[in-house]
């Protein structure tokens, strides 16, 4: 049995098929980097947002012990040492109160993505009564 050379009908259909294929992969590719893209975006945003929370709970936290400690023994504002407490942990006192003996700090940090501006964080602070 002898082989044959293929018909040119369909010799024309395959390097049609051929043809038609060119730039097929390198739009698969380009779809594949921004997919990435994308998913790498949502990642540092994330922690980002991640970020700023732990620092807001941190300059929270500073910012209260260190109005609830002013309140009870000294003589200064303990607002004031609370924002400034809170200045210096890179973030903002948003609301600082007094009750009782205990001291509310609210604070927030910028978080610098375009969809969450801001993290919050709300402590409470003051002295433990011993029994």
């Amino acid at each position: 049995m002898r082989c044959r050379p293929p018909s040119t009908s369909s010799t024309r259909a395959i390097q049609s098929v051929r043809k038609a294929d060119i730039g097929s992969a390198t739009v698969v590719g380009i779809g594949m980097v921004v997919a990435v893209g994308i998913l790498i975006s949502m990642l540092l945003t994330i922690a980002l947002v991640m970020k700023a929370g732990a620092v807001a709970r941190t300059a929270a936290d500073h910012a209260a012990i260190a109005a609830a400690q002013q309140y009870t023994f000294g003589s200064a504002d303990p607002c004031a040492t609370a924002n400034t407490v809170s200045q210096a942990n890179h973030a903002e006192l948003v609301s600082c109160m007094i009750q009782g003996q205990d001291t509310l700090v609210s604070v927030q940090v910028a978080t610098h993505t375009p969809l969450i501006a801001y993290a919050h964080a709300y402590t409470r602070a003051g002295p433990v009564q011993c029994e």
